[in-house]
């Protein structure tokens, strides 16, 4: 049996804090698309649920908010791919046991535009 070890030297890693949202959620859908990442809707604090999309620029480390099209929601769904962020579904504010309170919607989101697209509902 043979052992040996190789020194690796120390890398010293810079931690820079970002700039914080004004406001927290919980359940919120969140995804990243170049050097910005977004929270869509999501449980504010007060229990309601949020109708804006938060995004954060790396590039400025500064957040913006914008509306969004549909109905806010907590636990929905997002996926990125290369034809544009797709997310939808969860459920609105109620019971959450409540079968009328879960959302069927589906949606595109253009990063790169800001153009929102409403798809065919999920079955």
């Amino acid at each position: 049996m043979l052992c040996a070890c190789t020194h690796v030297p120390e890398m010293e890693v810079v931690v820079h804090e970002c700039a914080a949202p004004w406001e927290g959620r919980a359940c919120a859908m969140t995804f990243a698309v170049g050097n910005k990442a977004y929270v869509v809707s999501g449980r504010l604090q007060n229990q309601h649920y949020s109708t804006t999309m938060l995004c954060y620029d790396a590039a400025t480390d500064t957040w913006s908010d914008a509306a969004i099209p549909f109905s806010p929601r907590a636990n929905g769904t997002v996926c990125v791919t290369s034809q544009g962020v797709f997310m939808g579904l969860g459920y609105k504010e109620g019971y959450i046991y409540d079968e009328q309170n879960y959302l069927h919607d589906w949606w595109r989101f253009d990063p790169a535009t800001g153009q929102w697209t409403q798809l065919a509902d999920y079955p």
